[in-house]
């Protein structure tokens, strides 16, 4: 974006102008290179938004170690209702996440190449982070694939069968996602799987209404996946000695976990991972027990993180799926960082 075109969305956005200047003392003459008033051009390349219409994080590069994260919010809070902004200790980046994309796209447009405290910026999209709800699907067909768990949500009047009493239910247009588990070697289905929903209204209205309806051949069953719930629909114990979500393999010890004292710590550490799997499919274990902030898989490591919403839910994922089997390896779980 060119310096011309950033002086007409200033001239447009007066309000955004005039809070700019507050925070950073100044005026904000035409064609400065940069907000705090370096002389000269910034070349800046288009950024192109991400398909993902939830994404709203912008993910904010060659940040210098001085600015916190109040600094931070101060820069792109002219632009839009900010949900959170995080500079993860010791990393030259950091992240901002909007409510609305649109405004996510402005900030992009407007701070790309810019320097905040002494340091150009790179902006470009973050991954998206939106919290999602999930439930878990059980008594699954062996022939249903994820596309027709996903159409019968899209689309649940197909679950209906003649038995049922005449009625109507609205589509769950929040559903994004749906993944039937299958064995890593075999390929065959495991018989259960879950479906993942942006809205918490949807969720809770597919466990009302969804229950018994048909995916293909068969009535599946649904819950919102605690431990005591998955037990019935697996018709097995899943306590902190069974060996995995299928019930085989040998008992594996698990030693208690002791919450972390900070009451922001919500990350999970997942040790004993195999390199097979990937941060998708890692998400599908431990989406049951609560809304998940991200999930990560670094490159060339056996372990990955799994950072809850609410600590509750990150201590009954670590009481309910430590030494559990995932793609053929039990896990270690433990409180991250």
């Amino acid at each position: 974006m060119s310096n011309a075109q950033i002086q007409q969305w200033l001239i447009a956005n007066p309000h955004a102008k005039a809070q700019l200047e507050t925070i950073l003392g100044g005026s904000i003459g035409p064609l400065t290179g940069d907000l705090n008033g370096t002389p000269g051009p910034v070349e800046h390349k288009p950024n192109v938004p991400p398909s993902d219409p939830l994404n709203t994080t912008v993910f904010v590069g060659g940040l210098s170690p001085l600015i916190s994260e109040e600094t931070l919010r101060t820069f792109f809070a002219p632009f839009g209702a900010i949900h959170y902004v995080k500079v993860p200790p010791g990393k030259s980046c950091g992240f901002v996440q909007y409510v609305r994309k649109s405004d996510a796209e402005r900030a992009i447009e407007a701070l790309g190449g810019f320097s905040i405290g002494g340091s150009k910026v790179r902006l470009s999209w973050g991954r998206s982070t939106a919290i999602e709800y999930s439930i878990f699907v059980g008594d699954i067909a062996a022939d249903v694939t994820n596309a027709d768990l996903m159409n019968v949500f899209r689309n649940p009047n197909l679950g209906l069968r003649g038995d049922f009493p005449p009625r109507l239910i609205a589509p769950f247009l929040s559903c994004c996602n749906a993944k039937v588990m299958v064995d890593s070697v075999t390929g065959i289905s495991k018989g259960y799987g879950f479906v993942r929903f942006t809205s918490e209204a949807d969720q809770k209205r597919a466990l009302l209404e969804m229950q018994g309806l048909y995916c293909k051949s068969r009535p599946s069953k649904y819950c919102s996946s605690l431990p005591s719930q998955l037990e019935t629909i697996l018709g097995g114990s899943i306590g902190p000695l069974t060996g995995d979500l299928n019930g085989g393999g040998a008992p594996v010890e698990h030693k208690p976990n002791v919450p972390p004292s900070d009451p922001l710590n919500t990350t999970v550490f997942v040790g004993g991972l195999s390199p097979l799997i990937s941060e998708e499919t890692l998400r599908t274990f431990f989406a049951p027990f609560g809304a998940i902030h991200y999930v990560k898989v670094p490159p060339g490591k056996s372990c990955g993180f799994v950072q809850y919403v609410r600590k509750s839910d990150a201590e009954r994922a670590i009481e309910a799926l430590g030494g559990f089997s995932i793609g053929g390896s039990k896990v270690r779980l433990s409180w991250g960082r």
